[in-house]
């Protein structure tokens, strides 16, 4: 049986959790599967909607995400909001 570790950097899922869910009576193949699904955001379209001026609010309710997510994402990737200079 591989320890939590071992099942953490083969799943990319934190131990504790994997261990919290197998404790909650999860069989292993759940406990290592995410709990939800990643839904990918297209970076050229949160680009052009930058560059129209529209507002983190505006993008967020376009892609129906929260504001606060958006104004991250477009920190982390560099790019510039509404009339940002």
């Amino acid at each position: 049986m591989a320890s939590y570790a071992e099942l953490s950097r083969q799943s990319g899922i934190n131990a504790q959790t994997i261990a919290a869910r197998i404790h909650r009576g999860m069989s292993r193949e759940d406990a290592l599967k995410p709990t939800r699904q990643y839904r990918k955001m297209d970076i050229e379209l949160v680009r052009k909607l930058a560059a129209d001026g529209h507002k983190c609010i505006g993008i967020a309710y376009v892609l129906d995400r929260s504001e606060s997510y958006i104004c991250t994402y477009c920190k982390k990737h560099k790019i510039k909001i509404g009339k940002q200079k």
